[in-house]
């Protein structure tokens, strides 16, 4: 399964065959947050710790909130770690 199927699934999209069902109960809204954490994850995972700002800041583009990370994130700015 690719990434993007897998996180429409996770936003209520069924794929029953008929694409008047798939969509039923489809978060439109959500699907969209989850990939742009999916891709502030990967920038994360893939580019280091060195451009955590850029996570950061494509979370902050597009108002999609992880509290959790970004309170890690600004502690470490406090520190000087960026």
């Amino acid at each position: 399964m690719n990434k993007i199927r897998e996180l429409a699934e996770q936003a209520g999209f069924i794929d029953k065959g008929s694409n008047h069902t798939a969509y039923m109960n489809f978060n439109h809204e959500e699907f969209a947050e989850l990939i742009v954490k999916e891709c502030a994850n990967w920038i994360n995972d893939n580019v280091g710790l060195v451009d955590e700002r850029a996570r950061v800041d494509l979370l902050k583009h597009f108002g999609v909130s992880d509290t959790d990370w970004m309170q890690q994130a600004q502690q470490r700015a406090e520190q000087g770690e960026w």
